[in-house]
C-alpha cells in the first residue's frame, strides 16, 4: 500500500519565523543589532530604525537621538540658546567653558546683567554718564543747556541707546515695566528668545522672537504650515497636516518615509514606508525611502518593483512511505 502526503513549506512563513527568533535585544538596533539607543530615560528604542518612543535625552537630536544639538542650542530638545563668547557651550547645560557674551552672565550665561551694569563679564557702568548728565542740569550752567540735557536725557537718549549702547540701555531709560511685558499701560507681553526683555515702548525683541512669533514686535503667530524662529520652517506632516508652530512635530506623525520629530529626516539606510518599518531589499542604496523601489534591482531572493516578493515564495514537497 502505498501512502502519498503532500505539504507546502512556505518561505515568507519561516523567514518571519526566523526574524522573530532573531529579534535585536532591548537597547539594541539596526543591521546586525551592533548600534545601541540613546534615548531619554534609557527608553528601549526601535530595533529597526533607532528611533526613541519618547524623544531624545537633552543635548540630543535626531531620530536616533546619537547627533549633539546644534551649534548655538543645548537642552531639552535643543531649545535653549547659548550666549557663549565661543563655541565651548556645553550641549546639555548650556555652560561656557570661556564665558559669556556681553550682556549675560551666570556658569550657563542665561542671567542678564544686573541691573545698571552692561557689556562684557558686566562690568560696565550706566550710571556714571547719566550723573554727569544730571549733574549738568543741577549745577549753574545756562537755562538753555539744562532744557537740551532734560530733553537728551528724558526723550532722545532712548533711541540714541537702542543704536548706539547696549539695548537694554533703552530699557534703563524709559518707564519700567514688569519683566515680559511693554507698552504704554505695560498690558502687551513680549515674545522674545529666551524671554528676553523687550523694548517697553514698541515691543521689539533684540535678539529676534521667540519660536513660533513673528514680526516686528513679535506678536504674529507662525501662520498654518510655518514653525520655529521667524516662522521660517515648513511642516512636513502626514496628510499635510499643521505641525505645532513652536516645535514643529507633527500630531499624526510623519508621512511615508520620513522620521524624526519634525519628519525632516529621511528614514534611516536599509528601511523605508510608513514609520520606516519596512525593510529595503535592493542590490545597492538606490531604495526609495518612501515606497522601497530599488532602481538597480533586487537582491538574490526577491523581485518586484520594491523588492519584497519572495522569488520563490513556495516549494512542494511529495513525501513516499511505502508500506
Amino acid at each position: 500500500m502505498l501512502i502519498v502526503s503532500d505539504f507546502k513549506l512556505n518561505s515568507a512563513i519561516t523567514e518571519t519565523a526566523f526574524d522573530k527568533w532573531h529579534q535585536c535585544p532591548g537597547g539594541k538596533y539596526g543591521t546586525g543589532c551592533n548600534a545601541e539607543c540613546s534615548c531619554r530615560n534609557n527608553d528601549v528604542c526601535d530595533r529597526v530604525t533607532g528611533k526613541c518612543p519618547h524623544g531624545c535625552p537633552p543635548g540630543f537630536t535626531s531620530g536616533t537621538c546619537k547627533e549633539a544639538c546644534p551649534k548655538g542650542t543645548y537642552g531639552d530638545n535643543c531649545s535653549k540658546t547659548c550666549h557663549c563668547i565661543d563655541d565651548s557651550c556645553n550641549p546639555i547645560y548650556g555652560q561656557c567653558a570661556h564665558g559669556c557674551v556681553a550682556g549675560y552672565q551666570g556658569i550657563n550665561c542665561q542671567a542678564f546683567c544686573d541691573k545698571g551694569t552692561y557689556g562684557l563679564h558686566c562690568n560696565k557702568n550706566f550710571h556714571y554718564w547719566l550723573f554727569l548728565c544730571f549733574q549738568v542740569i543741577v549745577e549753574d550752567a545756562p537755562v538753555f543747556v539744562k532744557v537740551v540735557v532734560v530733553i537728551f536725557v528724558g526723550v532722545v537718549a532712548n533711541w540714541v541707546a537702542v543704536v548706539v549702547f547696549d539695548f537694554r540701555l533703552a530699557v534703563f531709560l524709559s518707564r519700567f515695566c514688569d519683566k515680559g511685558t511693554y507698552g504704554l499701560h505695560c498690558n502687551k507681553t513680549c515674545n522674545c528668545i529666551d524671554d528676553d526683555n523687550c523694548n517697553p515702548i514698541h515691543g521689539a525683541c533684540p535678539r529676534g522672537c521667540a519660536t513660533g512669533y513673528t514680526g516686528s514686535d513679535c506678536q504674529e503667530q507662525c501662520s498654518p504650515g510655518k514653525y520655529g524662529s521667524g516662522c521660517n520652517e515648513e511642516c512636513n506632516c502626514r496628510d499635510k497636516d499643521v505641525c505645532d508652530r513652536v516645535t514643529g512635530i507633527c500630531p499624526h506623525g510623519c508621512p511615508p518615509g520620513f522620521t524624526s520629530g519634525t519628519c525632516k529626516e529621511v528614514c534611516p539606510k536599509g528601511t523605508f514606508g510608513d514609520k520606516c518599518h519596512k525593510q529595503c531589499h535592493c542590490n545597492d542604496d538606490s531604495c526609495n525611502p518612501a515606497y522601497g523601489h530599488c532602481a538597480h534591482g533586487c537582491v538574490a531572493g526577491y523581485r518586484g518593483k520594491s523588492c519584497q516578493e519572495c522569488e520563490y515564495e513556495t516549494t512542494d514537497y511529495t513525501i513516499g512511505i511505502m508500506k
